[in-house]
């Protein structure tokens, strides 16, 4: 290792030698003027790299310096060197790499630069990241961002498209890595979204775009919000579960906003504390030239956007060119394709079409205290995917409920079927439960105060019943008491008749934190 470092220095030493040998016969050939012209005018170095289609490990690079007549690159790996102009080359191994270019001027004049790369063994390519590394940025087809009180009223508040409205927000870009980061590009453009940087029209950045600086980057309380410009996060995302989580000082997405609350009571969901968001629900879908992604935040506010990476950027459309007719009939609802609505239809894992009985409900409940007529009413306790619920007493008077143990489970949940039957919903208005969260759990981490209820169909599109059900949530469950969560049933639920399955989620999803939690009394009313 020793001799190749040593090789590499003095092969690295040599090259910038024969650069300055190239400079100094340029600089012989100019007259004074031009002598003084060049050493006055500094090169800049600067490149773009990419990766190969076939070949992973091979990352062409094009040097975009300007000033300069010479060029030395290291690859960042102890071995690669080039004095070519535009370089390739490929890595013996994937990985993260610093690429440095040293621009030399006919006078000798050097200016470098360096950036990150991350390479992939051939092969390796996942939806959210490409080969390496993928960038997404705000779709300027269609709807781009709804914003709303509830799900129930999407886009309520804001429904964007690209016609000038908060043009800054379709400047900025998402890179995602291979090696488990995202780069956020605030490329010079923030918008005063309302809540952080204030709730008054009189406020100075409220509701427009403006350019991210030290001064300009705090929120109405005056507080340091720099964190949310430009930089890089740690991620994870579960392509088959739609799950993606967020992680480091400052991550964020859609815009952000604020979760909402009553009054001016507000809650970021863009962490600084190093803690991690998951959005409700984030799916990828693949097109001929370009993926299209949304993310949602459902609760207690409702934020989404649509993100779009095209395999050739110079099919993105120009900013600011849509107006309200051209995209009269582009609802974003079919922008990914995961309306709740649609019925898609029994299948298998197979895909191959089932007719099931259908069934009306009546009764649909479950006390938890035991296995018989008298307190199941068609929701039978089930065990499954990290959860078990068994009869428990507690409190002082030794009252009888069921307890919900969390396991060490990505997605724990309960799930509740109806023995291979498509059943109706259209009986019932409400859903709710009774929960107790007792406070020797510990919420410092993952754990979240959180109950979600969900109705789907569990074998629509092959299984992948998680991109169509209807979900509802209710977050910050108060510790040490009982706490009723109810939500009222949409139209939407109550138009299907191929539902077949019920989901309880207690303490949040996306990761392995461990809880135990009391319940009683679910039931559709």
């Amino acid at each position: 290792m020793k001799q190749q470092i040593e090789n590499k220095f003095w092969l690295f030493t040599k090259l910038i030698g024969v650069l300055m040998s190239l400079s100094v016969a340029t600089l012989w050939s100019c007259s004074t003027e031009e002598v003084e012209s060049i050493i006055s005018l500094p090169p800049q170095a600067n490149f773009e790299s990419a990766v190969d289609a076939e070949n992973t490990l091979l990352v062409n690079f094009t040097n975009s310096s300007t000033g300069a007549v010479g060029y030395a690159w290291d690859f960042g790996d102890g071995i690669g060197i080039s004095v070519e102009e535009n370089a390739s080359y490929t890595y013996e191994e994937a990985g993260d790499y610093s690429v440095k270019l040293i621009a030399t001027n006919a006078a000798g004049v050097t200016n470098e630069v360096t950036k990150s790369i991350s390479v992939v063994a051939p092969g390796t390519e996942t939806l959210i990241a490409g080969k390496g590394s993928k960038t997404w940025k705000l779709y300027r087809e269609c709807y781009s961002m709804l914003i709303g009180s509830s799900d129930k009223n999407k886009g309520e508040w804001v429904a964007l498209i690209n016609d000038g409205a908060r043009d800054c927000l379709y400047q900025q870009e998402w890179i995602f890595k291979s090696n488990g980061t995202v780069e956020f590009k605030d490329n010079g453009y923030f918008w005063g979204e309302h809540g952080p940087f204030g709730t008054s029209a009189g406020d100075n950045l409220l509701d427009q775009c403006f350019t991210p600086s030290p001064s300009t980057m705090k929120n109405v309380d005056n507080e340091d919000v720099s964190a949310w410009g430009s930089g890089s996060h740690k991620y994870t995302y579960d392509a088959v579960e739609g799950k993606l989580v967020l992680e480091g000082n400052g991550a964020w997405m859609v815009v952000p906003k604020l979760l909402g609350g009553e009054g001016d009571e507000w809650e970021t969901m863009a962490p600084f504390d190093g803690a991690q968001i998951t959005p409700t629900s984030t799916i990828i879908e693949e097109h001929e030239g370009y993926d299209l992604m949304r993310v949602v935040f459902n609760g207690p506010t409702y934020n989404e956007a649509v993100y779009v990476s095209y395999d050739n950027w110079d099919d993105e459309p120009e900013i600011n060119i849509a107006t309200e007719e051209s995209t009269s009939e582009c609802m974003i609802d079919n922008v990914v394709n995961s309306d709740p609505c649609n019925e898609v239809g029994d299948k298998d894992v197979n895909e191959e079409a089932i007719d099931w009985e259908d069934i009306v409900l009546t009764e649909l409940s479950n006390t938890f205290i035991a296995e018989d007529d008298d307190n199941v009413k068609g929701l039978t306790t089930a065990n499954s995917s990290g959860v078990i619920i068994t009869p428990a007493s507690v409190g002082p008077n030794d009252e009888l409920v069921g307890m919900y143990e969390r396991t060490e489970s990505e997605w724990a949940d309960a799930q509740f079927y109806f023995d291979e039957k498509d059943a109706s919903f259209e009986n019932f208005t409400t859903v709710s439960v009774e929960v107790y969260f007792p406070s020797t759990n510990d919420y410092s981490g993952a754990l979240a105060k959180k109950v979600e209820i969900f109705i789907r169909d569990s074998s629509e599109d092959g299984g992948n019943s998680w991109k169509y059900g209807e979900t509802y949530a209710m977050e910050d469950i108060a510790e040490g008491e009982w706490v009723t969560v109810k939500f009222d049933l949409t139209d939407c639920n109550k138009s299907r008749n191929d539902l077949d399955l019920v989901g309880l989620v207690i303490g949040g999803g996306g990761h392995l934190e461990t809880g135990t939690f009391y319940i009683k009394n679910f039931k559709f009313e």
